[in-house]
C-alpha cells in the first residue's frame, strides 16, 4: 500500500528564455521525507526547439545546489541528462523519480533557441 500524496511545493516561469532559470524550490528537510518525487508539469514551448528540465538537491540549508545526474548501469558514467521537452512531446506531463536524502529541492528550465516559453510545476511525494 502507498503512502498519501503531499504537495510539497510549485511554481511558474512566466518567460523561459536560454538561461536556466528556476522554476520552484523547496526549502526545509521537514517537507522532503517521502521516498518518491513526481512532479507535474505544464508546459509551453514558445518559438524554442527544445526545453530542458533540471532537477537539484542540497544537503545543509542555504548550501550548494547539487545536480541529479543520470548514472548508466552499464558503464556506471555519470552525465547530466536533463529531461527534454520538444514539440512532440505533451504539453501536460508527470516526471517521476526517487528522492534523495536532502534538504532542497529544485527544478530549473532552460529553452533552446527561441523564446517565450512557459512553465509551471508542481511537486508531490509520497511513501512508496
Amino acid at each position: 500500500m502507498y503512502g498519501k500524496p503531499n504537495h510539497l511545493g510549485g511554481g511558474n516561469q512566466s518567460d523561459v528564455n536560454t538561461a536556466e532559470l528556476d522554476v520552484f524550490e523547496i526549502d526545509g528537510g521537514e517537507l522532503l521525507t517521502d521516498a518518491q518525487l513526481s512532479v507535474y508539469w505544464e508546459i509551453g514551448l514558445g518559438t524554442h526547439t527544445t526545453l530542458e528540465i533540471r532537477y537539484y538537491a542540497r544537503f545543509k540549508e542555504s548550501g550548494t545546489w547539487f545536480e541529479m545526474p543520470y548514472r548508466n548501469d552499464g558503464t556506471g558514467a555519470i552525465a547530466s541528462v536533463p529531461t527534454e521537452v520538444d514539440g512532440d512531446t505533451p504539453t501536460e506531463f508527470v516526471d517521476s523519480m526517487p528522492l534523495p536524502a536532502c534538504v532542497g529541492f529544485k527544478a530549473t528550465i532552460k529553452g533552446a533557441g527561441g523564446a517565450n516559453g512557459t512553465a509551471t510545476a508542481n511537486a508531490m511525494g509520497r511513501d512508496n
